[in-house]
């Protein structure tokens, strides 16, 4: 299977700012042309990169997309912490943190069809797991500082059950016309407060 990581990370600032290029490229050219016309070269050259110095990072295109996959998750890791943190109650954060998940979702260059990529070649798969493996962790501490009364293995179990059918709502929701989009995300947030109320009421 082709390899899903990088041969090396930039140190640099520069360097930095070069795989930053690659990636914004990778993440134009999903949108517009979708994984199977996705190549290295045409990454570079949208990138207005060598092609060496790019696979001085990476060693193929599936390398580049789990670095891009890496780029969200982080993204939206920070965006939803952050909104959580504005709420002490419980329900006020959860609505908050799933409203800036979905609004990172639906400007982020590349999501949609990354996220059909990963669900369509099998050796991207393992990014399915971490993209959603961070946020999983968050909705697990907030359970336990919340005074959920459960082991940290159940804490755990509830998170990536909360997160894995918020995904999915929310995958539906993104290819919806607005109207139906919102009715689906607060019908999605009443699902997950009546699960979180039997361990957090």
């Amino acid at each position: 299977p082709a390899s899903l990581e990088p041969r090396k990370r930039p140190v640099r600032a520069n360097a930095r700012a070069s795989v930053d290029r690659i990636l914004d490229a990778a993440a134009a050219l999903l949108d517009e042309s979708g994984f199977e016309a996705l190549s290295t070269i045409r990454i570079a050259e949208r990138a207005q990169v060598n092609i060496a110095s790019l696979y001085s990072y990476f060693p193929n295109k599936h390398a580049v997309l789990s670095a891009l996959s890496d780029r969200m998750a982080e993204r939206q890791l920070a965006s939803v912490r952050r909104s959580m943190s504005e709420y002490s109650d419980w329900r006020d954060a959860l609505d908050s943190g799933l409203d800036a998940f979905v609004e990172l979702v639906l400007v982020e260059p590349g999501f949609s069809a990354l996220a059909n990529a990963v669900r369509a070649c099998p050796s991207l798969q393992p990014l399915a797991d971490r993209s959603v493996d961070p946020i999983a962790r968050l909705v697990a501490e907030g359970l336990r500082e919340r005074g959920a009364g459960v082991a940290p293995q159940t804490a755990r179990a509830i998170a990536r059950v909360v997160v894995e059918a918020g995904a999915g709502v929310v995958n539906v929701a993104r290819v919806s016309e607005p109207r139906e989009r919102k009715r689906l995300i607060q019908e999605l947030k009443v699902m997950i407060r009546s699960y979180l109320d039997h361990y957090l009421a």
